[in-house]
C-alpha cells in the first residue's frame, strides 16, 4: 500500500498511515493468496480497478535476486523491474515495432531493453521498452499519432 501511494501523492506516506489514506480516498484493498502461481514462486499480482476499467501487473523475484515483471493485464512478459520504461499498447500488425524503434532512434532515445507480447485472438500486443532517460512530449506525441498504436505510457520504477 505504501509503495502504491508514494508515487501518486505529495503527502508523506508510511506503513502506519497508508491503509488510512487508502480508506479515506475510497481505495479498497483485498489480499488473496493461492498456491497457483503460473509457474513462479512468490508471484505477486497488483490489480487496480477504477471506473475506467481494471489494470493488472504481476511480478516475482528470481534467485539472482532480481525483481521482474512477468505479466501486464493478460499479456505475458518477462522484464527487469528497473529504471524508466515506455509501455506501448498496439494493434498486432507488421511495421509497428520498426516504427517504434525508428521513432525513438530519430529522437536520440536509446533502447536499453525491449520486451514484446501479443494476444493473437485479440489482435493486440504490448511493447515494454526500457530507456535511459525521460522522453520529451514530442516523442510521446509521435508514437501516439501512429495509426496502429493504441496507448503510450511512460513509467519510472
Amino acid at each position: 500500500q505504501k509503495g502504491f501511494l508514494e508515487r501518486a501523492l505529495a503527502d508523506e506516506v508510511n506503513l502506519v498511515n497508508a491503509p488510512v489514506i487508502m480508506r479515506d480516498r475510497g481505495i479498497q484493498v483485498e489480499v488473496a493468496t493461492t498456491s497457483e502461481a503460473r509457474g513462479y514462486a512468490g508471484l505477486i499480482t497488483l490489480a487496480v480497478v477504477t471506473d475506467k476499467g481494471e489494470s493488472k501487473v504481476a511480478g516475482t523475484v528470481f534467485p539472482t535476486p532480481e525483481c521482474r515483471i512477468v505479466g501486464i493485464d493478460d499479456y505475458r512478459v518477462e522484464a527487469s523491474l528497473d529504471g524508466r520504461m515506455l509501455l506501448i499498447s498496439n494493434h498486432d500488425r507488421p511495421g509497428v515495432i520498426g516504427f517504434i524503434g525508428t521513432t525513438l532512434g530519430d529522437h536520440e532515445v536509446n533502447i536499453a531493453d525491449m520486451h514484446l507480447s501479443r494476444i493473437r485472438s485479440k489482435g493486440t500486443a504490448i511493447c515494454l521498452v526500457t530507456i535511459d532517460h525521460p522522453v520529451s512530449s514530442a516523442v510521446l506525441k509521435a508514437l501516439k499519432e501512429y495509426q496502429d498504436i493504441i496507448e503510450v505510457r511512460e513509467i519510472e520504477v
